[in-house]
C-alpha cells in the first residue's frame, strides 16, 4: 500500500522483524519537515484519471491517463491525433481512481450513448 501525503508529510520505513516462518515487515511512520521534502512533496501512489476536455467551440473529449498535467500538455501541443485540430483544450471534469480496471470501465461508459447523456445531465450541465 502506498500513501498520499499532502497536509501532514510523512514517510514510511519498513523494519524487518525476525520470524521463524518467513519475513515479516512492520511499517513505521516518521514525520518529515517540509524543508526535507522540498517542492515536490511526497506523492507515492498510482492514480488513474478519467477526464473530460472541452475546447473553445464546445466539443468534448473523454480520456484516461496516469498523469493529468502531462496529458493535457500533449493535447494542447498537438501531439494527440484525436484533438490535434480542435484548438486549445481545458479540463472540464476529472475523477481519480485507484483501480485501473474500474477507471477503464468508467471511461468506456462515458464514451457510450448513455454515458454521453449522463455527462450532459450530471457532470457538465
Amino acid at each position: 500500500m502506498q500513501i498520499i501525503c499532502v497536509d501532514n508529510p510523512t514517510s514510511l520505513r519498513k523494519k524487518k522483524l525476525g520470524a521463524s516462518r518467513g519475513t515479516v515487515f512492520k511499517l513505521e511512520i516518521k514525520k518529515l519537515s517540509p524543508a526535507k521534502l522540498g517542492r515536490r512533496g511526497v506523492y507515492n501512489i498510482f492514480m488513474y484519471y478519467v477526464y473530460i476536455l472541452r475546447n473553445v467551440s464546445g466539443g468534448k473529449y473523454v480520456g484516461l491517463t496516469e498523469n493529468l498535467k502531462l496529458r493535457l500538455a500533449q493535447h494542447n501541443s498537438g501531439n494527440t491525433k484525436s484533438t490535434k485540430n480542435r484548438g486549445r483544450q481545458v479540463i472540464a471534469w476529472n475523477c481519480a481512481f485507484h483501480d485501473k480496471k474500474l477507471a477503464t470501465q468508467f471511461e468506456l461508459y462515458l464514451k457510450s450513448s448513455s454515458g454521453f447523456a449522463f455527462t450532459n445531465k450530471h457532470l457538465l450541465p
